[in-house]
């Protein structure tokens, strides 16, 4: 235990101080007297020691736990500082993509912009995992920013490895750190379209665009890859994240672009998802530069490569409709996803490419120096990749006959959901009276009965396997289908949720902390997680389910959770105080009349969205009847 005095605030300073001084890697990096400034509560400090004390950092080195607690704070922070700021932190998945691609075994590694060394280290990782030797790369980097500086010493200082970052943090451009520097691998993310990197008069004899127009002031972009370029060994390789802009367009970037293409520098496009970075919502490209192209055999970490001739030919890759949701608003790439793309791209450079790899429609294509020049150098790759035209194979007859079916069932529906809606406008007068009576008798709180005598558990398991639509609940307390792989899964412990019956879970989820408690409301059976609680109303002559609901439905209903929460860090409301919630119960008139009023709207929004659906896809129907009309014009 640590003493709980104002002393630990000094003693951890000291420990700092004496880091720093006895670790080289760590000069400049660590803060001097931080704690001492911060007037921390001294027992809360102590507290927090102790907890950390408890974990076993030494126990199994492979799971790198103070090492992912680093990045996993990294990671949280740049998604705090949002756009604009940030830049430190590239997604460890794109770092991975780049990784995988270039396979940097052995050599020198560099990044320009390193940030807080993500590329360094997930490149030691990448090593690690196809037991390679970490000890056979050398890495060198460069930081303009103090801080982030600082971050990249301590990220590569916890995890052991060992770089030159240069003799301060310093601008890449105005101060370079590794002038002589030849690199086997570059991997980098610079800042994006960076304006005024240079003043007018500055840089226009850098050795970095020799053999190359001088890159604009307006936009570093051009600057970052010839900078990398530079760096290159003649054998070298290069993976970078830019822009989407800066594979089209005039002017010095025109020039410049052409000159790495007419060169044989260019050897892979590869547009990342949307929303895959933290600080921008923009699209990106990851660009490869391959300094050797030609027909060649190279030991690769233990086995032989047999790389065919690719110059005058680039491969362009679109992403965008990879990837998955995380954080709500964020893409990234799965293991299984950045496997497949290295794997598509390794096989497009090797001498039996042609049983390896084929160009697929909206995802990849290689094309030869010609079709480039035709699209006046342009590297955006949708100028090459086939775009399929799905409208094209629509049947117009058969399916104008099949929406013609749906309409005539929506009216029949239509017409039935507007008596519905009648009658609710009926029950809504009648409820003015009655509801004001009611809430005057609600004083009394004689109506008002805890949950628990309305409801019981239900545990109903899927024994037999023989339902498999498993579902999950959404914030907006509705039933979704489930994202969870369960295709090796034994469903037989899954429970089964029935027709008003209601699924539940105590740990509250979302931005607004909703408790997820949602009515089934289907005739056929599904299955839902074990580590849902499934319950039903014990007697509907005293409440009726959806009324039950709609008083879940309530925002209000979710700050029951906040309140009798015992946890600090997400709200919960176990099962036992979810029972002592007490609710007013009206009469059965009133309830009806609020029931049909419910039933009236949900089949309302039914009926709207069976018509949203059947209408989007009529639209492209009719314009293929169009094309049909015209084609039948022409003959």
């Amino acid at each position: 235990m640590v003493q709980k005095t104002g002393s630990i605030i000094l003693l951890i300073d000291t420990a700092l101080h004496l880091i720093e001084k006895d670790n080289k890697a760590l000069k400049g990096a660590l803060p001097d007297n931080y704690y001492s400034r911060l007037g921390l509560d001294t027992s809360k400090l102590s507290s927090l020691i102790d907890e950390i004390n408890k974990v076993n950092t030494l126990k199994d080195k492979e799971q790198d736990i103070i090492g992912r607690v680093y990045e996993y704070f990294l990671g949280k922070f740049a998604i705090a500082e949002g756009k604009g700021k940030g830049e430190f932190y590239t997604p460890k998945t794109i770092v991975k993509l780049i990784a995988e691609m270039i396979e940097p075994y052995k050599g020198i590694i560099y990044d320009p912009a390193c940030g807080s060394g993500g590329m360094f280290v997930q490149s030691v990782k990448f090593i690690e995992s196809h037991h390679g030797n970490k000890k056979e790369v050398s890495i060198y980097g460069q930081e303009s920013s103090p801080t982030t500086f600082k971050l990249a010493k301590m990220n590569l200082a916890i995890r052991g490895i060992s770089a030159n970052l240069g003799e301060k943090h310093a601008d890449t451009f105005l101060n370079d750190q590794h002038k002589d520097l030849k690199a086997d691998f570059v991997m980098a993310n610079p800042p994006f379209n960076q304006k005024d990197w240079r003043a007018a008069n500055e840089l226009l004899d850098d050795p970095r665009w020799r053999g190359f127009d001088v890159p604009p002031k307006s936009n570093a972009n051009y600057g970052w890859i010839l900078n990398m370029v530079s760096k290159l060994s003649d054998n070298g390789v290069a993976g970078f994240i830019l822009a989407n802009g800066s594979l089209g367009g005039n002017g010095e970037e025109y020039k410049i672009r052409r000159k790495l293409i007419e060169n044989n520098l260019v050897e892979a496009v590869v547009i990342i998802p949307r929303d895959t970075f933290y600080t921008t919502d923009i699209s990106v490209t990851l660009w490869i530069i391959n300094k050797n192209k030609k027909a060649r055999t190279a030991e690769v970490n233990g086995r032989m490569k047999n790389y065919r001739e690719r110059e005058n030919e680039i491969l362009f890759m679109d992403l965008r409709r990879w990837g998955v949701a995380f954080e709500k608003q964020f893409i990234e790439l799965t293991d299984e996803e950045i496997a497949k793309v290295a794997e598509n791209y390794h096989n497009w450079q090797q001498s039996d490419w042609q049983t390896s790899y084929k160009n697929v429609p909206e995802l990849c294509y290689s094309a030869n120096f010609e079709q480039i020049q035709a699209n006046d150098y342009s590297l955006v790759p949708s100028k090459y990749i086939e775009f399929i035209d799905r409208d094209g194979n629509i049947d117009f007859d058969n399916e104008m006959k099949r929406i013609q079916k749906d309409f005539q069932i929506l009216l029949q529906e239509e017409e039935q959901s507007q008596l519905e809606l009648q009658n609710a406008a009926k029950n809504l007068d009648n409820l003015l009276t009655v509801c004001n009576d009611y809430v005057d008798s609600l004083q009394t709180s004689d109506n008002k009965m805890p949950i628990g005598r309305l409801v019981k558990l239900v545990d109903n398991r899927n024994k037999d396997n023989t339902i498999d639509n498993l579902l999950g609940i959404n914030v907006d307390k509705t039933f979704m289908p489930s994202k969870a792989n369960v295709s090796e899964t034994d469903l037989s412990k899954y429970k089964i949720i029935q027709k008003e019956q209601f699924a539940y879970s105590a740990m509250q989820v979302g931005r607004d902390e909703t408790v997820r408690v949602v009515l089934y409301p289907y005739d056929a059976p599904a299955i839902i997680s074990p580590a849902y609680l499934v319950f039903e109303v014990i007697d509907k002559n005293i409440v009726l389910p959806e009324f039950l609901m709609l008083w879940y439905y309530r925002p209000e209903f979710n700050r029951y959770g906040w309140f009798i929460s015992d946890s600090s860090v997400r709200a919960s409301l176990d099962w036992d105080r979810f029972c002592e919630i007490e609710i007013p119960i009206p009469n059965m008139e009133v309830q009806e009349d609020i029931v049909t009023i419910y039933k009236a709207t949900e089949n309302r929004k039914r009926i709207n969205e069976i018509l949203k659906n059947t209408l989007e896809p009529l639209y492209p129907v009719l314009m293929r009847g169009v094309i049909k009309s015209t084609s039948n014009m022409k003959k």
